[in-house]
């Protein structure tokens, strides 16, 4: 196996970590500041950008997502890292 398909792996592995994660929260009810997930919509009017927009950056990996039911979710971690990398006010 080469370490492109190693990583890539390893990559699924974490998407669908963070979805069954996020499926236990949604379930359980214990959605805190710390592990909170937003949606599109919620994460568009935080940031103020465009659908368009969270495209270009989950396509271009500088988001990380999951997906649940067609629907993608991001972590409260993920988005500080982006904020904090991308300068976003």
């Amino acid at each position: 196996m080469e370490d492109k398909d190693i990583l890539e792996t390893i990559r699924e592995i974490r998407c669908m970590q963070d979805q069954i994660l996020l499926l236990l929260e949604h379930l359980h009810g214990r959605l805190n500041l710390e592990t909170a997930w937003l949606d599109n919509n919620d994460l568009c009017r935080l940031l103020k950008v465009t659908d368009k927009t969270l495209y270009r950056w989950r396509q271009s990996g500088k988001l990380a997502y999951a997906m649940v039911g067609g629907k993608f979710y991001y972590s409260k971690q993920n988005i500080d890292k982006l904020i904090a990398t991308q300068g976003i006010k």
